[in-house]
């Protein structure tokens, strides 16, 4: 079975998304629920949802009131999503189904096309309701609409006349969970109750925390984290096989030809390497984007430099507002053989200035302004062996990292 688990550090949140199968709807077991005054919620709200039990039937079920809008839930994708929540004055535990439709959306009271129900763990039977639940080899969803049958007001402790009505069930949906994902569930549960267990244990200043890192106006669902700039880089695993040698896509001819005959091995960047360049990348980056920004403002073409002797790093970030077809055409002008002017300019820019004995690898930062005023950024790391002077050591790995739409992502890691 698929499913994500995401955390955000910085929310203090760990959410399990998973992907329910539509060919599992079926009729529904019951009709009219018939429920007792401690699922207030369940017979009380009109877009919820929550765990209940019966007498008559065992397991715990999970129950959705959709009232007036069940054909479109079923009509749409739908994902269920348990949410552990670790707020300063505790945990709380988040139980959503996100339902992928965009007129939901346009009547959902939050703007947003989720059920969600958020539970303290203060009680000791609402915890065992959950781990109840949790721990089913199966989830059961029952789809409700509001019932024309038994309605009535009651008052809530408060002193507030609350409507209430039982739930119909229309279609259920019943999927199994496997092994894997059900101890992954279990194990953040039991890791939220024993945070809980050391937190104040203030639900209502909990609730208030959560308000404050995911305001109403947001979704309240957690995205995958966006790639960054080093996973762009070098993809996914912390060595990657090196596909382009050219420091930009048109203009092949500028560099390479010769590249892949003369370094066969220049397909790979040892995991070593990559930390290096990470570290010193991290080390910078608040210098790189300021440096960045004040020549887009001033519309200036410049390079800058950064050492780092103990990474053993040379990083050096050459910033032009104009395409990089142009830049392209630069390289080719500056250099005495145009047929391998990047290479070339390597050799001149670099390693006849190279600025310490210390330094033994290259990071380059080619930053271009596209047309519409945006900047892409490329990149061409090298390492060289021996001498820096030794043109026959010096090995360049070139990747274009960002499209103009995904320059934000650089300032963002």
């Amino acid at each position: 079975m698929d499913y994500k688990i995401i955390t955000n550090k910085k929310k203090n949140t760990t959410q399990i998304r998973i992907p329910l199968d539509s060919s599992k709807i079926a009729e529904p077991e019951f009709g009219s629920l018939m429920l007792s005054a401690k699922y207030e919620h369940l017979l009380s709200k009109q877009w919820t949802l929550g765990h209940f039990k019966l007498d008559t039937t065992p397991g715990v079920f999970l129950l959705i009131r959709a009232d007036g809008y069940v054909p479109l839930v079923k009509e749409a994708s739908l994902e269920l999503v348990y949410s552990f929540y670790k707020m300063p004055s505790g945990g709380i535990f988040g139980i959503f189904l996100h339902v992928d439709s965009k007129k939901l959306a346009g009547v959902s009271p939050h703007g947003f096309p989720v059920f969600e129900c958020l539970l303290g763990l203060d009680y000791h039977e609402t915890i065992d309701l959950i781990a109840e639940a949790l721990e089913q080899y199966k989830v059961h969803l029952c789809v409700a609409d509001k019932s024309p049958n038994a309605e009535s007001t009651v008052m809530s402790d408060s002193g507030d006349w609350i409507d209430l009505s039982n739930p119909e069930c229309i279609f259920d949906l019943v999927q199994e969970i496997t092994p894997e994902l059900r101890s992954a569930i279990i194990e953040n549960f039991k890791d939220l109750l024993m945070y809980h267990a050391k937190s104040p244990g203030n639900f209502q200043q909990s609730m208030h925390e959560l308000d404050e890192l995911f305001p109403t106006s947001e979704s309240p669902l957690l995205e995958p984290p966006k790639p960054g700039f080093f996973q762009r880089l070098f993809g996914n695993n912390k060595s990657k096989d090196i596909i382009e040698a050219n420091p930009f896509d048109e203009k092949k001819k500028h560099l390479v030809g010769h590249m892949e005959t003369q370094y066969p091995k220049l397909t790979n960047v040892p995991d070593e390497i990559i930390e290096r360049y990470r570290k010193t990348f991290d080390r910078n980056l608040d210098n790189i984007v300021r440096n960045i920004t004040d020549c887009e403002l001033k519309n200036n073409d410049s390079d800058f430099e950064y050492f780092d002797e103990e990474t053993c790093v040379y990083l050096f970030v050459s910033v032009f507002n104009k395409p990089k077809e142009q830049v392209t055409d630069y390289y080719v002008d500056i250099s005495t053989e145009p047929d391998f002017a990047y290479l070339n300019f390597y050799a001149n820019q670099f390693l006849n200035n190279w600025p310490s004995t210390k330094l033994r690898y290259l990071m380059h930062l080619i930053v271009c302004n596209s047309n519409d005023g945006s900047f892409q950024i490329h990149n061409a790391v090298s390492q060289y062996g021996g001498s820096p002077k030794a043109r026959g050591d010096f090995i360049v790995f070139p990747i274009d990292i960002l499209t103009e739409n995904e320059r934000v992502m650089l300032f963002n890691n």
